[in-house]
């Protein structure tokens, strides 16, 4: 599967022909759609231009929606959403780039916020 073809198949983009009026500029575009997401009763969406769509692709096999959302967020320049839950979303995401981009090994990145080992205990009567 294609990256192009697995975000038209999340549900999350208009469809190719939702702007199929003769000049539209969105025409033809892989277009989020982001209607209600950010703000209420706010018709909005962000056009994935064609070098992003990979690593869109790729927020969204690692966040889902939230990865899309994330996407669009920083895309926008936006300081906050309307909706808390949203916000919580593109905090986590924010939050767990964040952490890739300090350790990029998962493995190591997965040990990286444990507390330190006890100290050994000594023996009683020695």
């Amino acid at each position: 599967m294609t990256d192009i073809e697995l975000l038209r198949g999340s549900g999350a983009f208009h469809d190719e022909d939702a702007f199929d009026y003769p000049d539209h500029r969105l025409k033809g575009k892989l277009v989020l759609n982001l209607n209600d997401a950010f703000f209420w009763a706010c018709a909005d969406c962000e056009e994935v231009p064609e070098d992003e769509i990979g690593a869109v692709a790729d927020l969204f096999r690692s966040y889902g929606q939230c990865g899309l959302y994330y996407w669009a967020f920083k895309k926008q320049k936006l300081s906050k959403v309307e909706f808390k839950d949203i916000q919580r979303m593109i905090d986590f995401v924010a939050a767990e780039e964040a952490q890739i981009a300090r350790e990029p090994d998962s493995n190591k990145r997965a040990y990286m916020n444990l507390p330190p080992p006890p100290e050994p205990r000594a023996e009683e009567g020695k």
